[in-house]
């Protein structure tokens, strides 16, 4: 391997995974590499903040660029002045002529200016999925992929099978106002329909703006989606490699990506576990609350909670609100919990789940990439998916979630194998590393694929 230090840029859209799956990496990476970061500015927390001002300080890394971002308000001066952002810098990035891209995705319109407009052809491009895949929330597709046939085939299979739950959809619409005779509940239901519709309007409109108007102003080209892009929200295989941490995902993503290389690597919290022995020293259960939490699934979870705690031993319960959340979906749901009483409190989030997973007796909730980071985090802690408070479009949680031998799961009905509660320890797969992986693409190009 050549001992000069090749220039790497690593370009994330979400703080919250950054710091939990990324910041793990950093070490490694800059023993092969000068690290430059652009990261999207959302809701960076203070923690993230002057974690990233103490590794350029230090000369960890040689540079850090938030981008403005403008999804929080979706105003059309915010999305403005995140293009204008990229067009001032676009000279600059150039300049540093990098090796390598890391990148979080292929999709976003400020990737696609990276690899179009700033990254020398030479540079080895490199898509890292840290979690939970938008192809596997398509069960059928996914399973016709997984069992060889071709994408087109089962794009048009999986194509099917959407129009048929829209149909069962408007059926059990039907049958609703039919049962409960209720007004009322149509026109919810109705009401509904038509934020879906106007959110699709607006959802297009910024498209055109982002991914047509904008780019063919500041830099003469359009991003319009490539073939796979929304199906798989991370691209469709036009880096170097695309690199995953779960087996099932890869498997289902490579007939997509025949252009790309797919890799399975280890998770980067391998060996954090700060546990001494089995036995855990907490009582206490980390519940993960996902995004908004509508009213009627508060004795859900107060349900499965009590099933939890009766069946470890816990004593009390962290309610830890997801990073993005919006409100305070964690305060009105603790404040129910605790009329049924609970002891219950609402957790800070500002620290990454990998730090504090060893500090509980489980971690608990709906599906989400959080159970995936608290299982490769701790060897030891019960990592439990409850599915009744799962988000209603993730029909098959367990298979969604891919491999999923190490999390147990509660039904619907609260039923469970009383394995789930085993304590017992977690061996992850023994896999090459990312900087690994990274380091054999950037300083052994043969046989890398052309890309278009």
């Amino acid at each position: 391997m050549s001992s000069v230090k090749k220039r790497l840029l690593i370009s994330w859209t979400s703080p919250y995974m950054f710091h939990e799956a990324i910041v793990p990496l950093i070490p490694e990476l800059v023993e092969h590499f000068t690290v430059y970061i652009i990261l999207w500015d959302y809701r960076i927390t203070g923690r993230l903040h002057e974690l990233l001002d103490c590794l350029v300080r230090t000369g960890s890394i040689e540079k850090c660029w938030l981008l403005p971002d403008y999804a929080p308000s979706g105003r059309r001066a915010d999305l403005f002045n995140h293009h204008w952002f990229i067009r001032r810098n676009i000279r600059l990035w150039r300049s540093f002529n990098f090796d390598a891209l890391l990148a979080s995705d292929e999709l976003v319109s400020f990737h696609r200016y990276l690899t179009e407009c700033v990254l020398p052809s030479d540079c080895v491009r490199v898509c890292l999925s840290v979690g939970r895949t938008h192809l596997l929330l398509k069960e059928v597709l996914s399973k016709e992929l997984l069992s060889g046939r071709s994408p087109a085939s089962a794009v048009a299979l999986g194509k099917q099978a959407e129009s048929e739950k829209q149909k069962r959809a408007i059926r059990n619409l039907v049958a609703g106002v039919k049962q409960t005779g209720s007004l009322r509940f149509l026109i919810g239901k109705l009401i509904e329909q038509v934020r879906v519709r106007v959110r699709n309007l607006l959802e297009k409109d910024t498209y055109f703006i982002d991914r047509i108007l904008l780019p063919t102003v500041f830099a003469g080209r359009s991003f319009p989606y490539h073939a796979y892009d929304q199906l798989t929200q991370i691209g469709s295989g036009r880096s170097h490699a695309t690199i995953f941490f779960d087996e099932v995902m890869a498997r289902a993503h490579a007939p997509l990506f025949e252009k790309s290389r797919v890799y399975v690597a280890s998770y980067p919290t391998r060996d954090n576990c700060r546990c001494r022995t089995m036995e855990s020293g907490s009582s206490i259960i980390l519940v993960l609350v996902e995004g908004y939490v509508p009213e009627e699934f508060f004795p859900l979870y107060y349900r499965d909670i009590q099933t939890v705690l009766k069946k470890t031993g816990g004593s009390a319960v962290h309610l830890r609100p997801h990073p993005r959340s919006e409100g305070d979906p964690a305060a009105k749901l603790c404040t129910y919990l605790r009329m049924q009483g609970i002891v219950a409190t609402v957790a800070e989030n500002d620290q990454p789940i990998r730090e504090v997973a060893c500090d509980y007796v489980a971690v608990v909730g709906p599906f989400s990439n959080g159970l995936f980071v608290a299982r490769e985090a701790c060897n030891f802690v019960n990592v439990i998916g409850l599915i009744a408070v799962s988000h209603p479009n993730v029909s098959n949680p367990r298979f969604s979630f891919g491999v999923s031998d190490h999390i147990g799961w509660i039904e619907n009905d609260c039923s469970y194998d009383p394995d789930i509660f085993v304590r017992r320890k977690f061996v992850p797969p023994d896999r090459k590393s990312v900087p690994q992986i990274l380091c054999e693409l950037v300083f052994n190009q043969g046989g890398l694929p052309a890309l278009g």
